[in-house]
C-alpha cells in the first residue's frame, strides 16, 4: 500500500481505517496471532507500541491480561 502510493501519489491506494484516525487519534491493530487461545470473554488487552523518531506506524507487544 505504501509502496503504491509512493509510486502514484494516488490517495484511493491508502486504506480507509487510516483515513479515519486523522481526525480522532486511534491504533490500527493487526496481524496478531494465538487469538484462538484467549477465552471468548474475561480478559484485557495491553498494546505496548515502540516509539520510533519520524515514523508513522511502528511494531507494538501485546499482551492478554486473563480476569479471574
Amino acid at each position: 500500500m505504501a509502496q503504491a502510493f509512493k509510486d502514484t501519489g494516488d490517495k484511493q491506494k491508502l486504506w480507509d481505517g487510516h483515513k479515519a484516525i486523522r481526525e480522532k487519534e486511534a491504533f490500527i491493530v493487526q496481524q496478531l496471532c494465538n487469538l484462538g487461545a484467549l477465552p471468548l470473554r474475561g480478559f484485557h488487552v495491553g498494546l505496548f507500541p515502540l516509539k520510533l523518531a519520524r515514523a508513522s506506524a511502528a511494531p507494538a507487544r501485546a499482551a492478554a491480561f486473563l480476569s479471574s
